[in-house]
C-alpha cells in the first residue's frame, strides 16, 4: 500500500491519503498540538490542551468525550469520560 503524506513547515503531519482512497487530515495549534483530525469516512476527533500542552478535553464524532486533571508537575490526577469511567 502507498501513502503520500504532507506535513507542514514544523513536520506536522497534515494530510495522508492511502493508495485504497483512505485519507485522513490534521490541524495543530501553534504549540504543535494536534487538536483536529478528520477521516474521509466522516470521523473527527477534536482536542484541547492547557497552558502546559496536557491534553485536558478529547471530543470524537461519535459522541466520546474524555477529560483530565494535572497536578502542578504536569502528572495526570484524574480522569473521566463520557460512558462514566473515573480513575
Amino acid at each position: 500500500m502507498n501513502i503520500i503524506k504532507e506535513c507542514d513547515s514544523k513536520n506536522n503531519l497534515n494530510h495522508s491519503k492511502h493508495s485504497d482512497g483512505y485519507e485522513y487530515w490534521n490541524e495543530y495549534d501553534s504549540k504543535n498540538n494536534l487538536i483536529h483530525s478528520k477521516t474521509s469516512d466522516v470521523f473527527e476527533r477534536w482536542k484541547e490542551y492547557d497552558s502546559n500542552n496536557n491534553l485536558i478535553h478529547c471530543k470524537d464524532s461519535n459522541g466520546f468525550e474524555e477529560w483530565k486533571e494535572y497536578d502542578s508537575k504536569n502528572n495526570t490526577i484524574h480522569c473521566k469520560d463520557s460512558n462514566g469511567f473515573e480513575y
